[in-house]
């Protein structure tokens, strides 16, 4: 399949990410509704999934950022209903 060129190597090449099927495709996108970049879980551990560099860049592949989202959502529903979660977007 086509890739973005290293140009443009940060945006999203659409052929990979709508030449799918649309369960696929659903299925993607709820993957990607809660979780952010990194998860703190009730345990104390910090999830991630790769290293975050200089100007956002991560080490992070597609294979490892499946897992996370897999990971971070049966977390997320496993909570009790009464617990919240809370997003923070932090920059230095």
């Amino acid at each position: 399949m086509a890739r973005a060129s290293k140009a443009f190597a940060w945006l999203d090449c659409p052929i990979d990410m709508f030449a799918v099927s649309r369960d696929e495709y659903q299925q993607q996108a709820a993957n990607l509704a809660v979780p952010g970049y990194a998860y703190l879980g009730l345990d104390g551990t910090w999830r991630a999934p790769g290293e975050m560099g200089w100007f956002g860049f991560s080490s992070d592949d597609a294979g490892s950022r499946a897992a996370y989202q897999r990971h971070v959502n049966e977390q997320i529903d496993a909570l009790d209903a009464d617990i919240y979660l809370v997003a923070v977007d932090c920059h230095i």
